[in-house]
């Protein structure tokens, strides 16, 4: 996995990359931030919000345009606790779309979180080394399939679609693509 946009050489940031938040955008203030841009960073700094987040990585870039940051952090609460997805299924999901997207905050905030959910190592190796599915559940290699093919050649084809909608039905599978564009999502933000 690449280190945060570097080369994946080494341990360092690229000099561009501010460690604080680990993208270009320096960490937030929010004593300069305009009012609604202060109760979007109360929001999600308030130790009793469930849409709590961190404050680098994705949310210090949506930080920056209030009016979307809460809509956002809505729509990703919603995929990781309200889909018919098991943790297990969604963190496979949001591996294989890290992987495929070379995002490196995405996988390191969601590796442990994939472990508790019961995704394997062998499971994991294959997604981050990009390697063939033969060996493992069938489940989880359609799941793999789909994002690296989406995200690898911008559309899912015939087969692999009936096959993933006779697997998970129509709500699923829609719901499967809208975890992968999520985390596609996050990880265009972070890498821009």
């Amino acid at each position: 996995m690449s280190k945060a946009r570097g080369d994946g050489n080494d341990d360092k940031l690229p000099p561009d990359i501010h460690p604080e938040t680990l993208s270009r955008l320096p960490p937030i203030r929010p004593e300069e931030l305009s009012e609604a841009g202060r109760r979007a960073y109360e929001r999600i700094t308030d130790p009793n919000s469930r849409l709590r987040a961190r404050t680098d990585g994705p949310s210090v870039i949506w930080l920056r345009v209030p009016e979307l940051s809460e809509h956002a952090r809505e729509i990703n609460w919603h995929l990781r606790h309200r889909t018919n997805l098991s943790p297990r299924e969604r963190e496979i999901l949001i591996l294989s779309t890290a992987r495929e997207m070379n995002a490196h905050f995405e996988w390191f905030a969601h590796e442990k979180l994939a472990r508790a959910a019961g995704v394997e190592d062998a499971v994991l190796e294959i997604i981050r080394g990009r390697l063939p599915l033969e060996g493992i559940a069938e489940p989880d290699a359609l799941l793999i399939s789909l994002v690296r093919q989406l995200l690898g050649e911008g559309a899912i084809s015939s087969d692999r679609y009936g096959r993933a909608l006779a697997a998970h039905g129509e709500e699923t599978l829609v719901q499967i693509v809208l975890v992968v564009a999520n985390y596609a999502m996050t990880a265009i933000l972070l890498h821009a």
